[in-house]
């Protein structure tokens, strides 16, 4: 070998690599992508809160129209059937059971009265109130008021 050669490479310095890269602070592109997530989680958010108060405003909204027209008619079974049927829907909408659009008798008063033990006569309010509907006038009776805060309270806790 040539000296000059062998000297210039003794002169050489190793190669001098770049300090590996680290993960913080993260790069322009990840805290655009975490601004992303969290607004999308935020937006999710609020729409699933305001389609549930929607249920609710709309269902709560129903409710008074349907008292007002017992208050004009004074139609029991009238009011009867129609609290049952959006008693149903909310039940449906709100997913409050898989099997709730079939249910009636004892396992539909059941569902109703889940959970409210502690508000005095629910059961027997529940009870009346789908007697009324499907016997119509031959249903032993009950308190058309009584069905509507019923009907009130549901709707506030469920939906």
């Amino acid at each position: 070998m040539d000296p000059k050669l062998v000297s210039a490479l003794e002169s050489l310095r190793d190669i001098h690599l770049p300090p590996p890269v680290s993960s913080w602070p993260l790069a322009p592109g990840w805290w655009a992508l975490a601004a992303f997530v969290v607004l999308a989680a935020a937006a999710l958010a609020w729409e699933l809160r305001r389609r549930r108060a929607s249920v609710r405003r709309l269902a709560l909204r129903e409710l008074s129209a349907l008292e007002a027209r017992f208050g004009a008619h004074a139609d029991r079974v009238e009011l009867a059937v129609s609290l049952t049927t959006l008693l149903r829907r909310v039940a449906l909408a709100r997913r409050v059971s898989a099997e709730a659009g079939s249910l009636h008798g004892e396992p539909w008063i059941a569902l109703l009265t889940k959970d409210v033990a502690h508000r005095a006569g629910s059961p027997q309010i529940a009870r009346d109130l789908i007697q009324t509907a499907y016997r119509g006038e031959r249903a032993s009776g009950g308190d058309p008021s009584a069905w509507i805060a019923f009907a009130d309270s549901w709707i506030r806790e469920v939906a």
